[in-house]
């Protein structure tokens, strides 16, 4: 049985099945833990029918009972997911190298650790990002089979499997890494691109809005859009990949032009990069009405970067746009991998 898949035994019916995954999606959305009355009353079962499936899962260690509830009658135990059951991770591969997140399913810290890139060979890489998640793993007591979900948040134009385009691993482009990763750990693996990863990683931060373009910026340069705080893809998936425009009187496009800047903490960048992302990312922002730039890639570590971009961003007009550094940093990207792997683990375990 794959590790996503609700408990249930060979002769359950399709129907106890689908209501299941109804508890289990009500327990999912609950602030906290849920009396069976309660999940009866937000799934229209019938509360014997929630008794039983929520015993299954408590048995299945799959959800937690906890303490016992009264609201105008006799107290009943409540019941929550255990965050634990369905372990996820998140991986951020970058130019510089390697980071590795462990979670719960409901976000629970389990581990973490961070790996240079020794190589840019394919297959190496991923033998070595493989070799990280089992430490991390291990270190936490999980065996790798139990990882409901994997996400690899990689740099550059990125498809369900390949990256399309990428300045930073220009040999890897349309080679499968789904497949390669999943056939060395035997989980679940979505790819995504680090932009769209850092505006997940950022989504309900303090001080961030619900709408926001989520600035890559370092060695790569690209864009993640959140609109009402729903990550925007595009019909191909490339959403905010404004590194590859050229700007006004270049030959080069900037990120070209930008990424070979070393972007370290108590540096200012250059007026002539702060000027080339403000042009890409001032239409950007224009087009689509947000007045907020979370710099999440290494010019996170400098803050004078975001107070530089937002003054060159209101000499082309847009005064009411604020930029600020991520409140994650650099962790931005392999936080929102965590958060990709969280929805992968539930839509296996939802039946999606």
């Amino acid at each position: 049985m794959l590790a996503t898949s609700p408990p249930h035994t060979s002769g359950q019916s399709t129907l106890r099945r689908i209501n299941t995954r109804t508890v289990l999606r009500a327990l999912r959305e609950a602030d906290g833990p849920l009396r069976a009355t309660d999940v009866a009353l937000y799934t229209g079962l019938t509360r014997a029918t929630v008794v039983t499936i929520l015993r299954e899962l408590v048995l299945a260690s799959v959800a937690f009972e906890g303490p016992s509830e009264a609201h105008g009658g006799r107290p009943s135990p409540t019941f929550g997911i255990n965050g634990t059951a369905f372990p996820v991770i998140g991986v951020a591969l970058g130019a510089e190298g390697v980071a590795v997140r462990l979670a719960g399913i409901d976000g629970t810290p389990l581990g973490a650790a961070r790996s240079p890139l020794r190589t840019r060979e394919r297959a190496a890489v991923l033998r070595a990002i493989a070799g990280l998640v089992e430490r991390v793993a291990a270190s936490a007591g999980l065996p790798v089979h139990r990882l409901a979900g994997l996400c690899l948040a990689a740099p550059g134009v990125v498809d369900a499997e390949r990256i399309v385009e990428s300045r930073s691993f220009e040999r890897w482009v349309q080679t499968d890494l789904i497949t390669g990763l999943a056939g060395l750990l035997g989980v679940p693996v979505e790819l995504e691109n680090d932009a769209n990863a850092a505006a997940l990683g950022v989504r309900g931060r303090e001080g961030v809005n619900g709408s926001y373009l989520a600035l890559q910026w370092g060695p790569r340069l690209g864009a993640g859009v959140m609109l009402a705080g729903s990550l925007h893809r595009g019909p191909r998936g490339g959403a905010g990949e404004i590194g590859g425009l050229l700007p006004t009187g270049s030959l080069e496009n900037v990120e070209s032009l930008v990424g070979d800047e070393p972007l370290t903490a108590g540096r200012a960048a250059s007026p002539e990069a702060v000027r080339a992302v403000a042009e890409v990312v001032a239409p950007a922002c224009a087009v689509l009405g947000l007045e907020q730039v979370v710099l999440t890639g290494a010019s996170s570590r400098m803050p004078k970067a975001a107070a530089d971009l937002e003054a060159a961003l209101r000499e082309r007009g847009l005064v009411g746009v604020e930029c600020l550094p991520s409140p994650a940093g650099e962790d931005s990207v392999v936080d929102g991998a965590v958060v990709a792997a969280t929805d992968l683990a539930w839509r296996s375990l939802l039946g999606r």
